[in-house]
């Protein structure tokens, strides 16, 4: 009898080391398959950054454009204002000339 308990002691040891294997194995695959899907899906959610440095050159050069535009009317506006201002100039300076013509005129 006493050798009987001890083969069901030593079967409940095999038994139990074998599920403990088993369950060992079970736990160490879905850990891997969960840190797996875990990498897959935060490679999966991170940002290219060839496309967003694509999009901030993209911008860049927009930005750029829009200031080379406003820059130009800039220069534009001022040159028709030196051209307003010659001309105005040109104007007062010939009025003057027939107002002294005139007065001198009228004086003799």
């Amino acid at each position: 009898m006493y050798r009987e308990l001890e083969l069901q002691i030593d079967n409940l040891k095999t038994d139990f080391r074998d599920g403990l294997e088993k369950f060992q194995f079970q736990v160490s695959n879905q850990l891997q398959s969960g840190i797996k899907a875990a990498n897959d899906q935060f490679n999966g959610s991170m940002p290219n950054l060839k496309q967003i440095e694509t999009q901030i050159n993209n911008r860049s050069l927009e930005q750029q454009r829009y200031l080379n535009a406003s820059t130009a009317r800039s220069k534009q506006a001022i040159k028709r204002l030196e051209n307003q201002l010659n001309s105005l100039r040109w104007y007062v300076i010939f009025t003057s000339i027939v107002l002294i013509m005139m007065v001198v005129v009228y004086l003799y």
